[in-house]
């Protein structure tokens, strides 16, 4: 299907002053999901069993396949960094550069997630201005660079969060 460049996914992410915490993607998966509302509320359903087919999935015990991934990373049982991105096949990779960038280079989050991301895509890269040269093409659609989000517990007073400046978001 043709992708559309206004998105259809949402990432939030909430940490309490109980240390209590969510990371949230909601997506439609189109414009208007499966084109289905619920009688009498106005809420679209999703159409997140876009990607289905059935001979994936013969034999049974198969998940089937989408591409919302909110994620927590936690130390020592407790949420240490709450985190996510829209962006559909996109959310892994650039899940694993913020955490590579956050606790493998020693980043702010806030530089990490406004750093520029490459993606992989079967007929070879995708990249944003600012890397070195890999040889990737420039994304088709920026939003496929995710828009994420993340709170970073750095002690039990201490936290810090940023959103993407790619997107329209904000950290309160």
């Amino acid at each position: 299907r043709a992708m559309d460049p206004g998105g259809d996914t949402i990432y939030l992410c909430v940490r309490d002053e109980n240390g209590m915490a969510v990371s949230l993607s909601q997506s439609l998966s189109g414009a208007f999901g499966s084109g289905l509302v619920v009688p009498g509320t106005g809420v679209l359903l999703h159409n997140r069993a876009e990607y289905f087919t059935p001979e994936e999935y013969a034999g049974g015990a198969a998940l089937p396949r989408h591409t919302l991934a909110p994620a927590m990373a936690l130390r020592d049982g407790e949420p240490h960094l709450v985190f996510g991105t829209m962006g559909g096949e996109s959310q892994i990779q650039v899940h694993m550069q913020l955490l590579a960038r956050i606790f493998v280079a020693g980043q702010d989050i806030g530089d990490a997630i406004a750093a520029p991301r490459w993606r992989m895509v079967r007929d070879g890269l995708w990249q944003e201005p600012g890397l070195p040269d890999l040889g990737g093409a420039p994304y088709p659609y920026p939003d496929l660079a995710g828009h994420a989000h993340a709170i970073h517990v750095r002690g039990p007073q201490e936290v810090a969060a940023a959103f993407d400046p790619r997107s329209d978001g904000a950290a309160l």
